[in-house]
């Protein structure tokens, strides 16, 4: 019924989120950094990382969640938020493939020039 289909979307979610922060920019920087880093900094860096991105994450999430959920939000409405942000979402990953392709990276990603 209901319960096992919302199980079922639970853990998808749960899944997608997981491929999504194994692939994600930042868990990949997170893990060079960790090479240049002695045990106990491993452990410091860790904690400190899991720890804040689960609650930035967490905060996040729970405020898209809370403003998709209110009485305010029409469905439609609901809709078109989730549709605007898988393409924005999209094609800046299209737009960083390209810059990438075309070898102008560099000029967009700044962070990296100093390391």
């Amino acid at each position: 019924g209901h319960a096992v289909q919302t199980a079922q979307t639970n853990l998808v979610g749960l899944v997608l989120g997981i491929l999504q922060g194994v692939c994600c920019p930042t868990g990949m920087i997170g893990i060079a950094a960790l090479a240049s880093l002695p045990a106990f900094g491993i452990i410091v860096f860790l904690v400190v990382f899991v720890l804040l991105s689960v609650l930035g994450m967490g905060a996040i999430a729970f405020g898209w969640a809370s403003l998709v959920r209110s009485s305010a939000m029409s469905a439609s409405c609901t809709r078109m938020l989730y549709r605007g942000s898988c393409s924005v979402t999209i094609i800046l990953g299209a737009g960083w493939v390209l810059a990438n392709f075309l070898g102008v990276l560099d000029r967009l990603d700044y962070a990296d020039r100093n390391t």
